[in-house]
């Protein structure tokens, strides 16, 4: 069984976190911005449609943006990571922000840290706007106040497992990604986490467990 190994972290030490932000952007066949806005408007439908998808979508994808049990470590209240799948106008506590105005509106999902595989967290967030998208979703109200206590919207996992639950038996994620990616990503996890299952760490060394 291989070990998953990464030289960068979610969260690198205590307290600390670092994102892997992405800015996702739509464009017609003929080069033309979807995602046109004004300042103050509202989000146009096509725009409107996914972000729907990404929060209705991400929350059944986790281990392809959230890979490994230190992902979880980086979503802290008030740290600039979110802890809930939500969305704001230029809100950078939310999961998904809306920057940007006119042509050079875009989405920025804010739940991949560093330890993310970029090509897995764009085929994520891009699948799940394609399902808001095709299934015409409506994106929940905006949220206006602090994101971190947004009882309206559904939280983040608390850690890899319950991910990796949410994930292997999703027909959503089955559907997107088809049965064979879920089930090498459902693996992938699971060796992470009997890894971290199966060794003591300096952290329980520390705490006096010797």
């Amino acid at each position: 069984m291989l070990t998953p190994k990464r030289e960068v972290a979610a969260a690198p030490e205590t307290g600390t976190g670092s994102g892997l932000h992405l800015h996702l952007s739509l464009w017609t066949e003929k080069g033309e911005p979807c995602f046109v806005r004004e300042r103050g408007q509202a989000l146009p439908p096509l725009m409107d449609r996914a972000v729907a998808g990404l929060l209705g979508a991400l929350p059944h994808m986790a281990p392809l943006y959230a890979p490994t049990v230190n992902s979880y470590k980086r979503y802290r209240p008030h740290s600039f990571a979110p802890l809930r799948y939500n969305w704001g106008y230029d809100h950078r506590g939310c999961a998904v922000r809306v920057a940007g105005h006119q042509e050079g509106a875009r989405l920025e999902c804010r739940l991949p840290g560093a330890d993310a595989n970029a090509y897995l967290a764009v085929a994520a967030c891009a699948a799940a706007m394609a399902y808001g998208i095709e299934h015409k979703l409506q994106a929940q109200p905006a949220c206006k106040g602090d994101a971190y206590q947004d009882q309206d919207s559904l939280a983040l996992y608390a850690d890899l497992a319950e991910g990796l639950r949410q994930f292997d038996d999703s027909p959503i994620a089955h559907s997107l990604l088809g049965r064979n990616v879920v089930r090498h990503y459902t693996r992938l996890a699971q060796a992470e986490l009997l890894w971290h299952r199966t060794h003591v760490t300096d952290v329980e060394q520390a705490r006096g467990i010797r």
